[in-house]
């Protein structure tokens, strides 16, 4: 089955391309009218009671830190699917190993196999980059709790992000240090990457 979907997913975008180089083709209303069978077919073979979770539960060498991180996120999606009764919903969980590759794998088998609804994480930038495009290859949606960087691009309908963006947290800081301390001299210390020059 996954290779069926696989195959259509690639039908798809073969015929999409060509609508985006021909549109005038004297094909092009079959196209249409096959990118919009493909797309029917992929919604009705999702299992609406299925949700993917990756998240970073084991972690790289010298970053013991990301599976605590990945653990406490997976806590409390459990308790927020608990105490809300999401009952007939069952959580594919994976790990990501905060790798680019394995995330892209899961997405790919969360999408396949388990044909889940939607995926929520990961948490870090990097991982939530790829996932993103595994979510617009897919047409899968993704919530991401983390992911702060403006890298993560705004106009893939498939992501919801619900962190505030790094520009918009130190924003926000400088806001209520002026605003309600009203403090006026600032020390700033941030590591020299583009997410600490973001901030």
């Amino acid at each position: 089955e996954a290779s069926n979907r696989r195959a259509a997913l690639q039908a798809e975008a073969a015929a999409k391309d060509f609508l985006a180089n021909f549109p005038n083709h004297p094909e092009a209303p079959r196209m249409r009218a096959l990118v919009t069978n493909l797309e029917q077919a992929r919604t009705v073979s999702v299992d609406p009671h299925k949700i993917g979770v990756i998240l970073p539960l084991s972690s790289p060498r010298r970053r013991e830190w990301v599976s605590e991180v990945g653990q406490s996120a997976l806590q409390g999606i459990q308790v927020a699917f608990a105490r809300e009764g999401f009952s007939p919903l069952k959580m594919e969980v994976r790990d990501s190993k905060a790798n680019l590759s394995t995330t892209a794998a899961v997405m790919e088998e969360l999408a396949m196999v388990e044909r889940v609804v939607a995926v929520i994480g990961p948490l870090f930038n990097e991982t939530t980059e790829v996932a993103t495009k595994k979510a617009l290859e897919f047409h899968l949606p993704l919530i991401t709790p983390g992911a702060p960087s403006l890298q993560i691009p705004a106009d893939n309908p498939y992501v919801l992000r619900t962190a505030l963006t790094n520009r918009l947290e130190a924003r926000q800081l400088a806001q209520y240090a002026v605003g309600n301390l009203g403090l006026r001299r600032f020390a700033i210390l941030y590591p020299d990457d583009p997410p600490g020059r973001e901030l």
